[in-house]
Parts: C-alpha cells; sequence; structure tokens
C-alpha cells in the first residue's frame, strides 16, 4: 500500500446543507436488503447517504431527500420509522 492511500481522510457531503464533512462526522442513512437503517459511524455495506449530526440537518432531513440520496423509494412504513429513528437522534443532539 503507496502512503498516498494510508493517509487518505474520506469526506462525505451532507445531504441537507450539502456540505463537506471528514465521514466520521456525519450520520449514516443506509439501505440494505429492503430495510433501511441510521448508523452514528460508516461500517455498514449497501446504499447509504450521509447527514450532519446537528438538529438542523436531521430535522431537515425529508423524505424525498431520502428517496434521492439512496436513489430509491421508500413505503411509508420506511419513512415512519426513519423519522422516530431521527427524532430520537433530535433529543440526543440537543
Amino acid at each position: 500500500m503507496s502512503s498516498k492511500n494510508k493517509n487518505h481522510v474520506p469526506f462525505r457531503m451532507c445531504i441537507v446543507c450539502r456540505e463537506k464533512f471528514n465521514q466520521n462526522q456525519l450520520l449514516r442513512v443506509s439501505f440494505r436488503s429492503g430495510y433501511i437503517k441510521i448508523l452514528p459511524n460508516s461500517d455498514d455495506n449497501g446504499r447509504g447517504c450521509y447527514v450532519c449530526n446537528t438538529s438542523k440537518c436531521i430535522k431537515g432531513l425529508t423524505k424525498q431527500t431520502v428517496e434521492n440520496g439512496l436513489r430509491t423509494g421508500l413505503s411509508d412504513v420506511d419513512w415512519s420509522r426513519l423519522d422516530s429513528q431521527l427524532n430520537k437522534l433530535v433529543v440526543k443532539a440537543k
């Protein structure tokens, strides 16, 4: 492995505020095997998108924004499950 790859720091863009951050500073919304979940780290496979760990960006997520970021449609059940997880995160972020 070259030293260039060894020092690489991955940056990702928040789908709400569109700013770039270190990947470790963002929450990952993941879609895999028909199940959607939010992870504080990026250790999951499958299609994913990133959002800032701030109440402003978490509250700014909409169903359409997440669908565009994941490049898939979400059922109302999936969205309500995700929305309840997001509401718990907003309480923690305050």
